[in-house]
């Protein structure tokens, strides 16, 4: 309309003209107004419609989620579990905290009843399995203790990750927000008796119920691990691991290293600093607060920490129960003297009746301590590389414990024996590792061993020791050995600091002929031609002679002899035709048998299942290839160094 009136307008405008525009602009302006009204009107209008459908909707929301809760809740009651007698679940949580000692935190997370089950059962939480950080909270501790009640035998192992690996840098993501109507808002709970964030099903949120670690996968390429995944639920992500018991001489590296720990909503009574110093304080003095109760006790750190010295305060003697007692560093550390239990004076009261095995690696002790002095079956010491010690005391740590099964010795300094060294027989043991010191070869004269089937040496023979390796045998009249390893362990780092390489002065091999129910045999830094034509037939002959004859004859050594691995065994040019000599005759071409003869009947020699060569000679993928059409398994593994130019570094496995 407003077109038309421009165009009716008569140009140039008149008297008359511009009275009569006048007038519809004042009209248009009324009309205009009328109809803002109207659309605010009609847009109101539309807002209340919509919040009271939105209010419809969120009120039907409201009610079919409480009506599915109640329809879960019945289902949950008819379901056949519920009619399980309390005694019963109790026994199936108890076959679960048999293959998972950590199985508590999940059983107490699925519903309430089960929650409290779990809770008013002490027994799944008296193993205590954790591995942290400094920074982390110890009230975890404090929370397993409380949970395991007051009086049952408790199972520790903890293990302490110093060294944090670098943090890899996160992609940061963005998630859309819920919409934030009723249905969708619960208001936080306030902290239970336990300072614990629970819902109205007394099941804890995530990353409460264990404070200090969260989200932590499971560690690579470590099936002897158990992780305990999140589900998919409201189950929380339980942060604990499992580790094996190694051997501490062998422990060289730390377990697999913890991902970066992200912040999370916590409640604890205790807020541990950003540098840790003050974990190792309140963790110790919980755990030390129940020592009468401890049945095993096992403490790993990977490097000195802040708070090491709490470590001091386990000085009473009073453990009856204690059956294991193992502290172990991963990494030397010069400490000082420890008024601690393996330093105690020889005439400090103490009462552990019960104990019966001791590691003690990179941690202070003397010889002459009342915790040595039991009737221990297994004994394990790492010397600290401060620590000197004659060796009749080393002799007399064994002597003092004469059913000793398994005995693991390593000492980098160790002094001349001041009182004389007399023959010790050991009837049980069946395990023996000794390394360090060259002084340390003198102990194989002592021992008698009859039932010696594992033997270590890492020891820095300046001498030859085969004449101590034959006498021992003897005098042990021919031990049931199956696994012997000679420098194997210091080949593989490069020894002991400061020494040569151990294994490297085996003179000859004719002492096997002592070990005839070996099966495992690992050598390192020895030369490679001696040991392989020692071990092939005995009637063959090379070119500039026959072979050495053995006392054995025309007899194998080692005819059952299935795993031979070397380290850094240097050789010359025959020495790859002698390694594949031995190869063709204990492993011919077989025919469904798992043994062949010898060349005049008298042995029935057992197949190669295993060959290990790491850093040895230069073989050839040619002969690596025929190698493995013999054995089973078989790793060769070439150095990068001392190679020629033209010849590029390869690994076959």
């Amino acid at each position: 309309m407003s077109g038309s009136l421009m165009f009716s307008l008569p140009e140039p405008p008149t008297t008359a003209s511009l009275h009569a525009a006048r007038e519809r602009l004042a009209s248009d302006g009324v009309a205009l107004s009328d109809l803002q009204a109207r659309i605010t009107a009609a847009e109101r209008k539309l807002a209340e419609t919509i919040a009271e459908q939105r209010a419809a909707i969120y009120a039907l929301q409201a009610e079919h989620t409480e009506l599915r809760r109640t329809v879960e809740h019945t289902r949950g009651y008819l379901a056949p579990i519920k009619r399980l007698p309390r005694e019963l679940l109790q026994e199936v949580f108890l076959w679960n905290w048999e293959e998972q000692p950590c199985v508590g935190w999940v059983l107490s997370s699925i519903c309430r009843l089960w929650r409290r089950t779990a809770l008013g059962m002490p027994m799944l939480w008296t193993k205590i399995r954790l591995v942290t950080t400094p920074s982390s909270s110890p009230d975890t501790i404090r929370l397993w203790l409380e949970r395991a009640g007051p009086s049952l035998p408790l199972d520790i192992e903890i293990f302490l990750r110093v060294a944090r690996p670098p943090q890899r840098r996160r992609t940061p993501q963005l998630h859309p927000l819920p919409n934030p109507g009723p249905a969708h808002y619960q208001a936080p709970s306030p902290p239970n008796e336990l300072g614990l964030l629970v819902d109205d099903d007394e099941s804890p949120h995530p990353h409460d119920d264990m404070p200090g670690l969260e989200d932590v996968p499971p560690p690579p390429n470590q099936s002897t691990w158990v992780w305990l995944p999140p589900s998919t639920g409201t189950l929380p992500p339980s942060p604990t691991f499992f580790p094996p018991s190694p051997v501490p001489t062998g422990w060289h590296a730390p377990p697999p290293p913890l991902p970066p720990i992200p912040y999370s909503r916590r409640s604890s009574r205790y807020q541990a600093p950003d540098d840790g110093s003050a974990w190792g304080h309140v963790a110790i003095y919980y755990l030390t607060s129940q020592m009468p109760r401890w049945e095993r006790f096992i403490f790993r750190f990977d490097k000195q920490f802040s708070s090491w010295n709490a470590l001091k305060t386990i000085s009473g003697g009073n453990a009856p129960l204690l059956r294991e007692f193992e502290v172990a560093c991963a990494e030397a550390a010069y400490y000082g003297d420890w008024p601690w239990l393996p330093s105690a004076s020889p005439n400090t009261p103490v009462q552990l009746p019960a104990l019966r095995s001791l590691t003690l690696a990179n941690a202070p002790f003397k010889w002459n301590s009342p915790m040595l002095r039991p009737n221990l079956t297994k004994l394990s010491l790492r010397a600290l590389p401060s620590s000197n010690i004659a060796l009749d005391r080393v002799l007399s740590l064994a002597r003092s414990n004469p059913n000793l099964e398994e005995m693991d010795l390593y000492f980098l300094n160790v002094l001349p024996a001041v009182l004389p060294l007399s023959q010790l027989t050991l009837p049980h043991l069946h395990t023996l590792a000794i390394g360090g010191h060259y002084t340390l070869t003198s102990l194989l004269d002592t021992l008698v061993l009859p039932a010696l089937g594992n033997l270590a040496l890492d020891i820095e023979a300046r001498d030859p020791f085969d004449d101590h390796l034959a006498q021992l045998f003897q005098r042990s009249q021919s031990p049931p050995l199956h696994t012997l390893s000679l420098g194997y362990a210091g080949a593989a780092h490069g020894g002991p600091p400061y020494y040569y390489n151990a294994g490297g002065l085996v003179g000859g091999w004719a002492w096997l002929e002592h070990c005839d129910s070996l099966t495992t045999l690992r050598v390192g830094s020895a030369p490679l031609e001696p040991l392989v034509t020692a071990l092939g037939s005995p009637d063959d002959e090379d070119e500039d002679g026959p072979i050495p004859v053995f006392a054995g004859g025309d007899q194998w050594l080692c005819p059952k002899l299935t795993a031979l691995c070397l380290k850094s065994c240097p050789a010359h040019p025959d020495g790859v035709p002698k390694l594949v000599h031995l190869v063709e005759k204990r492993n011919p071409p077989t025919n469904g048998s798992s043994s062949n003869s010898g060349a005049h009947g008298h042995t029935e020699v057992a197949r190669l299942k295993r060959l290990e060569m790491v850093e040895c000679a230069s073989v050839g993928q040619d002969v690596v290839q025929w190698i493995k059409e013999r054995v089973d398994d078989v790793v060769c593994v070439e150095s990068t160094f001392d190679r020629r130019p033209s010849s590029p570094p390869y690994a076959y496995i």
